[in-house]
């Protein structure tokens, strides 16, 4: 039995839909690396924000369809929406850590935050709600790390003309 679970056994087609689920499981966060890197390298993160939102609601539909075979369905949203949440919410994150305040209520306010994508992607019910904006927010800041090179290490080339050596 696949997984170890009993309907494998009687039906074939159950094989599949794991195989794709898994599929679909280990792709979540490759989106969310790209999600990272694109508000990282964007030249307008307005221009950026308003397509992933419009992708988001246009393809709303046939996913209310194809999943509760409704054009609209207000109980859950595609996985489109827990990007541009978690989009908004590190482009919210990134603008306080632009500003001069005092380095504690900074934190403050980051952390409230992200309280706040985690709580509106768990209220609009989106598809991995609150923890789809926990991984956007821990790539975001490790994201950092992918960019320099480690003690020691052969500098890697640079991926922009302007980027300092």
């Amino acid at each position: 039995s696949f997984l170890g679970h009993p309907v494998s056994m009687t039906i074939p087609w159950w094989n599949i839909y794991q195989v794709m689920r898994f599929i679909g499981r280990i792709g979540f966060p490759v989106f969310c690396f790209l999600l990272i890197e694109g508000f990282l390298h964007t030249s307008s993160k307005k221009k950026y924000a308003t397509r992933l939102f419009l992708f988001a609601l246009v393809s709303e539909f046939p996913f209310d369809y194809a999943l509760f075979n409704t054009p609209f369905a207000p109980g859950y949203q595609n996985v489109f929406f827990t990007l541009f949440l978690g989009l908004l919410t590190i482009w919210a994150i990134d603008t306080v850590s632009h500003k001069e305040i005092n380095p504690n209520l900074q934190w403050i306010v980051k952390i409230l935050l992200a309280a706040a994508g985690c709580l509106t992607a768990w209220l609009l019910q989106t598809d991995y709600d609150y923890k789809g904006i926990i991984l956007i927010l821990l790539l975001y800041l490790f994201s950092g790390l992918l960019h320099e090179p480690l003690m020691g290490s052969p500098r890697l080339p640079r991926l922009h003309p302007d980027q300092p050596l």
